[in-house]
């Protein structure tokens, strides 16, 4: 239901999608084997308890202050990865990270020190492009910056240096990616 009523709203399925059988949504986005068996990404994104299967599928939040040594509060971010970029952007916005607020007539505005969609970005391109037989996906948050790390690889031609300049995807799960694509 989320991912349908995430991917109607975004204009990448039909309206009518709402009363397909979960077979025909899960055979649509090729998350099943020939002979009906989840695969693997269907079971990530979509799985009551994919740590079940999967026990490394989490996203790790510290808090430190000036290093490593001084970690001050962490939380772990478990459940299927389709809401668990939701679930880390929730916890950052109340536990870890600060707000400045203003006011446009009544209504209060709070805005986070790092702008949400740019928040965003990071967080889905962690779950989306990590390799799941590896490590945690891990996030520090220190006082003057943030560190995120997953134990993806950078497709062959890409590096730090030209990630900024305009370029094809190459998406390292690409079952995952198009649900994620679809779901906006």
């Amino acid at each position: 239901d989320y991912f349908l009523r995430h991917s109607i709203r975004a204009g990448r399925m039909p309206s009518e999608a709402v009363s397909d059988s979960i077979e025909t949504v899960l055979l649509n986005l090729n998350l099943l084997t020939d002979d009906k068996t989840p695969k693997n990404a269907a079971i990530l994104i979509f799985g009551k308890n994919p740590q079940k299967r999967f026990i490394n599928a989490r996203f790790r939040i510290g808090r430190f202050m000036a290093d490593d040594t001084d970690l001050i509060s962490q939380d772990e971010i478990e459940g299927n990865i389709l809401q668990m970029a939701d679930k880390v952007i929730w916890k950052l916005r109340t536990d870890y990270l600060t707000a400045t607020i203003s006011y446009e007539g009544v209504h209060r505005v709070e805005q986070l020190e790092i702008p949400e969609m740019a928040l965003r970005e990071l967080v889905y391109n962690a779950i989306v492009h990590r390799d799941y037989m590896g490590a945690d996906i891990q996030m520090k948050i220190y006082n003057d910056r943030i560190w995120l790390w997953n134990e993806g690889e950078w497709p062959i031609g890409f590096n730090t240096k030209n990630a900024n300049i305009e370029h094809i995807s190459k998406p390292r799960n690409k079952l995952i990616a198009n649900v994620f694509y679809k779901a906006g």
